[in-house]
């Protein structure tokens, strides 16, 4: 049986866990591994690992601490030739490296210069290159100022519908606990909160309304870092917004989910968005920025696009109910067509490509 070592391994994302099972259904091994530190991690990587046939990279942040503390960048693009240089000589040993682009920078937000420089280094070393939309290829192609139609490869992302527990509790229920009328429509944001997601531009949408009293938002997700709990809070001025502001488990995530009526995810600072795919996965309407399109997921019928803040305020106000349920319906069709069997199989292919 072939083997890959999928690298770094994060737990807590259901990403590799369900594309890993499904490849190994198909007769393919998965391995999980972590970068380390020193001159070569990749080649020291492969030592521990020694029967892997296929390197398989998917999110790089760790590997760029290791290099961008470099404040001297002779000596820093000297680091990303020898990362090139690695790369061939992991290639010429006869094993294949794989490189799946999530994200268009890592989320610590590193020096974007410095980083650009080595995502093109590691573009250039790499057999192939894997993204999850052909709208992301042609936007990496410009970012990174060189051709890579030649060796990546879209695989599309799978769903997660039948993967997460089925909701226990009542949205009438769970609307009640928060005093939210159960006759309202509900717009919901899950996921991590960071301020860079755009999440206080929703808030000031919703404090902004004034001829849609029967609109609330729910706000949930933990907040990094914690001290940004205090800004978000003191931007909350209407009762119509509700905070849970802290980790959800897989059950409370889509029992609060279904209590909505659509999601809001007012951010666009990556490739590929798993919240995005999870709210298709249980069915609701979404409300995204303009550069969600990258996502190259979502059909055009399940999603309304906004430019600016004033533009989703204005969105949010024309919200029509039986609209949404038509939307969200639109969404879960397309999710069950996303099944990480096709996903698993696109990428053994191109492991082999």
């Amino acid at each position: 049986m072939s083997k890959c070592l999928f690298v770094p391994h994060y737990k807590q994302n259901p990403y590799q866990k369900l594309l890993a099972e499904e490849m190994e259904t198909q007769g393919y091994a998965v391995e999980f591994g972590s970068y380390p530190f020193g001159l070569f991690p990749l080649i020291k990587l492969l030592k521990k690992h020694k029967n892997i046939d296929v390197l398989h990279i998917h999110w790089i942040a760790d590997l760029l601490k290791q290099a961008v503390w470099s404040d001297n960048m002779i000596i820093y693009r000297f680091k990303c030739l020898l990362l090139v240089i690695e790369c061939w000589l992991i290639r010429l040993s006869g094993k294949r490296i794989i490189w799946t682009i999530h994200n268009k920078f890592a989320h610590e937000g590193y020096d974007k210069k410095k980083e650009l420089l080595y995502r093109q280094a590691l573009a250039k070393g790499v057999n192939k290159i894997i993204v999850h939309s052909k709208e992301a290829l042609t936007f990496l192609e410009e970012m990174y100022g060189m051709t890579l139609s030649n060796k990546t490869e879209v695989v599309y992302h799978g769903s997660y519908v039948n993967f997460y527990p089925i909701n226990n509790i009542e949205r009438s229920e769970l609307r009640s606990g928060l005093n939210i009328p159960d006759t309202a429509m509900v717009i919901g944001y899950f996921g991590q909160i960071r301020s860079y997601k755009g999440v206080e531009s929703l808030i000031k949408s919703i404090n902004e309304l004034g001829e849609r009293p029967d609109i609330y938002l729910f706000l949930a997700g933990l907040v990094r870092p914690e001290e940004y709990t205090a800004t978000l809070s003191n931007l909350v001025k209407s009762e119509h917004i509700k905070l849970k502001l802290e980790y959800l488990s897989d059950q409370d995530l889509i029992n609060y989910i279904n209590m909505t009526d659509v999601i809001c995810l007012p951010f666009a600072d990556s490739l590929t968005s798993g919240s995005t795919i999870l709210a298709m996965s249980c069915g609701k309407a979404l409300l995204l920025p303009e550069k969600a399109r990258i996502f190259g997921c979502v059909p055009e019928q399940g999603v309304k696009y906004f430019q600016s803040q004033e533009h989703l305020k204005q969105m949010i106000e024309k919200l029509d109910i039986n609209e949404l349920e038509q939307m969200g319906n639109t969404n879960f069709n397309k999710a069950i067509q996303m099944t990480w069997n096709v996903m698993a199989q696109k990428t053994i292919a191109v492991y082999s490509a």
